[in-house]
Parts: structure tokens; sequence; C-alpha cells
């Protein structure tokens, strides 16, 4: 029984051994981007990127940046009215009555069956 038990010892050890061979034999592939190149150098970083698009001059952007703010001037007064009520005396008296308005509604629909 004992020799049975180092036999399989030495059979896991070896099939252990084989795979890890195996493994070690593997080419190792090393995958760079597109364009990436080792030159044994450091890269420049100060040239500038370039760029996707035409870039806005300056005086492109104070031409636009004009137009934008005329616009919203002229758009200014026709700024849309809110909803309801606005007028500040209105809404303080409305603050004042709403809540017993709204108590007295309440109580007269408790007796109306609300089953």
């Amino acid at each position: 029984m004992r020799m049975r038990a180092c036999r399989l010892a030495a059979t896991a050890a070896a099939l252990i051994g084989a795979a890890a061979a195996a493994g070690c034999a593997a080419k190792v592939e090393t995958h760079t981007h597109p364009g990436a190149r080792l030159t044994g150098q450091y890269p420049n970083l100060n040239i500038p990127p370039k760029t996707a698009n035409d870039q806005l001059s300056p005086d492109q952007t104070k031409a636009d940046m004009a137009s934008l703010q005329s616009a919203g001037q002229a758009s200014a007064g026709q700024a849309a009215q809110p909803p309801g009520v606005t007028d500040p005396a209105e809404l303080q008296k409305l603050a004042a009555t709403h809540a017993a308005d709204t108590l007295n509604a309440i109580e007269k629909n408790q007796g109306q069956g609300a089953d």
C-alpha cells in the first residue's frame, strides 16, 4: 500500500513538472499600440499635439461672444412669466388663508362617507 502511494505521488509530480515545463516553453508575445515605437529615448513632451480641427482665433471668439451677448440682451425683456399668482400682496394673503381653507375643506369631506 505504501508502494502504491509512492508511485501515485511520483506520477503526480511528473505530470506537474511536465505541465510547468510546457508552460515555460510557450512563446510570450508582446503587443504594442499601433504607432508606438521603442526608440530608447524619452519622448519630447514640449511639442504641441496636432489638433483634430481648426481652432477659433481670438477675433472669432470675440465676435461670437458679442453676438451671443446681444442676443441675450434682446431676449431678456421677453422672459417667460411664471404661471399663477405673482403679486406679493396676493401671495401673502393666500399664505395667511390657505391653511385654514384647506383644513375646512378636509373637515367637510370627512363626514361624507370616506370609507
